[in-house]
């Protein structure tokens, strides 16, 4: 959220929560998303799901930062892009690697 924008009855303290919040929602939201993957995956498919989870991760956290300047939308195009092609491709690793 920029810097001096300013919301109707939200006192500036709630709005740094809601910042704060709004900051790392998106990053646990997929660490939680990657460990529910590696969980419920079936025995022989953990350490594929583990690789996509953890790529899918990393990448939508990185290119949502990367998009940023260009503004909320861009930044949420670019982590929800990131995280797609980035989980594609760390399942492509963990075929490679875990057989």
């Amino acid at each position: 959220m920029e810097e001096g924008t300013k919301l109707p009855a939200v006192s500036d303290k709630a709005f740094q929560k809601v910042h704060v919040g709004a900051r790392f929602a998106g990053p646990g939201l997929a660490i939680g998303m990657a460990a529910y993957d590696v969980i419920s995956a079936a025995p022989e498919d953990k350490c594929v799901a583990a690789f996509s989870g953890i790529s899918s991760a990393v990448g939508g956290y990185g290119l949502g930062l990367a998009g940023a300047s260009g503004g909320p939308l861009t930044a949420a195009a670019a982590g929800v892009g990131g995280s797609w092609v980035f989980g594609y491709l760390g399942k492509k690793v963990g075929e490679m690697v875990c057989g």
